[in-house]
């Protein structure tokens, strides 16, 4: 994500192995403890995302992915 001509880029920190890994939504598999844990922080992370860029456009930010 681009903002102003900035690159914004953020890791989580957090690592999965491969065979305990959906590739395409980015989420743990399984309904372990863990996994539900470390889907709903996933989760809240997308959700700050989508609210922060809503803000952005909302204030005329430019934005480029």
């Amino acid at each position: 994500m681009y903002i102003n001509g900035k690159r914004l880029e953020q890791s989580t920190n957090k690592y999965i192995d491969r065979s305990k890994r959906y590739a395409s939504p980015g989420q743990m598999k399984g309904n372990s403890a863990d996994a539900k844990m470390l889907n709903n922080y996933l989760n809240a992370l997308r959700n700050k995302v989508y609210t922060f860029e809503r803000e952005m456009i909302l204030d005329g930010s430019e934005i480029n992915f």
